[in-house]
């Protein structure tokens, strides 16, 4: 794997009696596409609230661009290039997609130094013609993508998603594979996922967390092989 943009050493988080995370370390390379996967309390979700500063690591080190980010304040996060989208979509419903990804650059830059900016990132979601809706009208699918727009918007270097295909058709979840294609050798992101259908067609490099640590990790094709990770979490034919 090539140089690190973000590199965990050691995670530990303990929250009382329950260790949620045992020693996570994971790297996450420049300009690249990463999955996390592994079934419910496995320590997935835990693990971006620790990278994102929601929750301080009992103990480890995260670094971002070579700088350990533990305890930095979360309104940092977004200043210093690593922006997050949760599982349930947060756009504004009232607003439209414009007023949406216009909200999303508030305090960075001049609007009319970004009006080219969101015309590319209209096209990049397949919501072009529907600028001027409000996103409240909007599939589950397009508010998905929508608010995938809105967290690209500032050029952010790291992109961590949870859950970004949950609720979609088939459809929606292969145009989602695509737009995410789409971002690497840009952007480095990061993906929680369930589905694998869609873990499948983004065939990147997977990590396979179980009970808090880190059971497996390599290309999909390899995870998809491993006897280990079929038996705890794909299942056996």
């Amino acid at each position: 794997m090539s140089e690190p943009i973000l590199e965990t050493q050691d995670i530990v988080k303990h929250f009382g009696g329950i260790r949620a995370l045992q020693g996570v370390s994971v790297r996450f390379s420049i300009n690249s596409l990463h999955c996390i996967i592994g079934p419910n309390g496995a320590g997935k979700s835990t693990l971006f609230n620790v990278i994102t500063g929601m929750f301080r690591p009992t103990s480890g080190s995260i670094r971002f661009e070579g700088r350990n980010i533990v305890g930095l304040p979360i309104y940092e996060y977004a200043r210093i290039g690593i922006t997050r989208k949760f599982q349930v979509p947060s756009v504004f419903e009232s607003m439209t997609v414009l007023e949406n990804l216009n909200v999303s650059m508030h305090g960075r830059s001049a609007k009319a130094e970004w009006m080219d900016r969101i015309d590319n990132i209209l096209d990049i979601i397949g919501l072009e013609e529907l600028a001027e809706v409000p996103s409240g009208a909007l599939s589950h699918g397009q508010k998905q993508w929508l608010e995938i727009g809105m967290a690209v918007m500032p050029e952010p270097k790291l992109l961590l998603l949870d859950e970004p295909t949950a609720g979609m058709t088939g459809e929606e979840t292969q145009k989602t594979a695509e737009l995410l294609l789409g971002f690497k050798g840009n952007l480095t992101v990061i993906v929680i996922a369930h589905d694998m259908r869609f873990v499948r067609a983004l065939d990147s490099h997977t990590i396979v967390m179980h009970q808090g640590k880190v059971l497996s990790e390599g290309e999909f094709a390899e995870i998809a092989e491993d006897a280990t990770v079929r038996d705890i979490y794909l299942g056996r034919q």
